[in-house]
């Protein structure tokens, strides 16, 4: 009878802490075909086709695609680093405003950032790195982006 009891407590505690874990940074929209607000001026994650809506600014971001990554796999030696070319989609006031190239060839690269109507867009980050044996797919791709007005 006691091992039925301590499996049964064992389960219980398995499940109360499932959703036990550590608080970071992780991004709560990474289900892809989502809208989710975020705020001006702070870091956003966005997976593919994902849109990012700054309320206050009715300012809408959506992540179209991933035009190129050639950045050197994390387990190979390179003599170029490559770079990670993000299109992402802008509309403010419900008109569309077109399409922007975000290209990282890593950090301090200024192509990284672009402007539309008073405001920047910089890509700050794109996940996961690249490693030889794997291959990246597209619903994979989690990239973290700020817009702040200039």
């Amino acid at each position: 009878m006691s091992s039925k009891i301590s499996l049964i407590l064992a389960l219980i505690m398995l499940l109360l802490c499932s959703g036990c874990g550590d608080s970071d940074d992780t991004p709560s929209n990474t289900n892809g075909d989502q809208e989710d607000s975020v705020a001006l001026g702070e870091r956003f994650y966005l997976r593919i086709n994902d849109v990012a809506y700054i309320e206050s600014e009715d300012i809408k971001v959506e992540f179209v695609d991933v035009v190129e990554d050639s950045r050197c796999p994390a387990d190979v030696v390179c003599i170029w680093s490559g770079q990670v070319n993000i299109l992402v989609s802008i509309s403010k006031n419900g008109e569309d405003l077109g399409n922007l190239n975000l290209i990282s060839a890593g950090e301090g690269d200024e192509r990284a950032a672009q402007t539309f109507d008073g405001y920047s867009i910089t890509l700050l980050d794109v996940d996961p790195y690249p490693i030889s044996t794997q291959v990246i797919e597209i619903f994979d791709y989690l990239i973290a982006l700020l817009v702040e007005k200039i």
